[in-house]
């Protein structure tokens, strides 16, 4: 981001001082790991910030520009937003093992996957968890019956959206439970980034 100063006249003044300053709820902070920095005007005027190194946390934040020692100047303001990373790579915590459960049961273990993008943790990535059923001819659709989530009403529910991962990355599915056919089927997992992770769904009797 840059500002260029100028006099009453509209021309360009430079070597004054300009500082940048973050403000808000964020842990974004300029390359040095400064919150604040002071920059100074060149022959036209401009002076420039320094790279801004977005934190871990989301939302919007201000970086104020303020004349150095002129209170009296009014400061001028940018807003800037972190969003959540896209992850590259999804993988579950307990391997590739399918999940399993007797009809009418609870799977006995919970999925827990870990998101990363170029193999360091993404916190905040966004999920959506679809139950998926093979039809006859190879097609793969969202399930109309079969392993299901419970909704809000204890309904059943196969598609989950709105899932995010915690600071370290990591996000624990909540229980996925059988009705009474049997049968495979999958548990597909994507990312705003692009990554999937699938995982089978074995219903058998015990």
């Amino acid at each position: 981001m840059s500002v260029v100063a100028r006099d009453a006249q509209g021309k360009a003044v430079e070597r004054v001082a300009i500082r940048f300053e973050i403000a808000g709820d964020t842990d974004a902070r300029f390359a040095d790991g400064a919150s604040a920095v002071t920059v100074t005007t060149g022959e036209d005027g401009t002076a420039t910030a320094p790279a801004l190194r977005a934190g871990e946390r989301t939302g919007e934040f201000t970086v104020r520009a303020v004349v150095a020692g002129r209170p009296a100047v009014d400061p001028l303001a940018f807003t800037a937003t972190v969003t959540t990373g896209a992850a590259d790579t999804l993988a579950a915590q307990s391997g590739e093992a399918p999940l399993t459960a007797a009809p009418g049961g609870e799977f006995a273990q919970r999925l827990t996957v870990k998101a990363t993008r170029k193999g360091a943790p993404v916190p905040g990535a966004e999920l959506t968890a679809t139950v998926v059923a093979e039809a006859a001819d190879g097609t793969r659709t969202t399930a109309a019956e079969g392993p299901y989530f419970k909704g809000v009403r204890d309904e059943p529910v196969r598609t989950l959206t709105g899932l995010t991962t915690d600071e370290n990355g990591v996000l624990q599915l909540p229980p996925l439970y059988a009705d009474d056919l049997t049968g495979t089927w999958q548990l597909r997992l994507t990312t705003r980034g692009g990554a999937t992770l699938t995982v089978t769904l074995s219903v058998a009797a015990a």
